[in-house]
């Protein structure tokens, strides 16, 4: 690795080819960690939309003077919660931050964001239902 000064471990199966390189480059490709972000959350990317949530009270602290996004804006509400804006990708690594939060955070648009949360939901909760020709334990 040119830009390293150790050597590096790697995981051989998930190498297929391996060559020297002829020449190494001579300039550093250029690089904006600005530029890198905007389509991304994590590590997927994607077209960025604009995405409005709202935190509830009880984890607002987790979200004040935090930075998840370079687009970020939050808005303080009058009954204690955050509204968080941002233009993210609506990709695998987002959604899954969202549930993560639980019950604590509240997708409020766009509806496609809120149709996969639903689906995602609905999905986890139909992995814990009773087969249904057997009858749950006693309560």
């Amino acid at each position: 690795f040119r830009n390293h000064s150790e050597p590096a471990s790697l995981l051989l199966h998930f190498i297929q080819k391996a060559e020297i390189s002829p020449e190494p480059q001579a300039e550093k490709p250029i690089f904006s960690k600005e530029q890198f972000t905007l389509t991304r959350f994590g590590v997927f990317s994607g077209e960025p939309v604009d995405v409005t949530l709202r935190i509830h009270p009880e984890i607002k602290r987790y979200f004040i003077g935090r930075v998840w996004h370079e687009s970020q804006q939050i808005t303080k509400n009058e009954d204690g919660s955050l509204t968080l804006t941002m233009q993210v990708p609506l990709a695998p690594d987002f959604i899954s931050w969202i549930l993560s939060w639980g019950r604590h955070i509240q997708a409020l648009s766009p509806p496609g964001l809120i149709e996969k949360i639903k689906a995602e939901a609905e999905a986890i909760a139909r992995m814990y239902q009773p087969p249904r020709n057997e009858t749950p334990p006693p309560a």
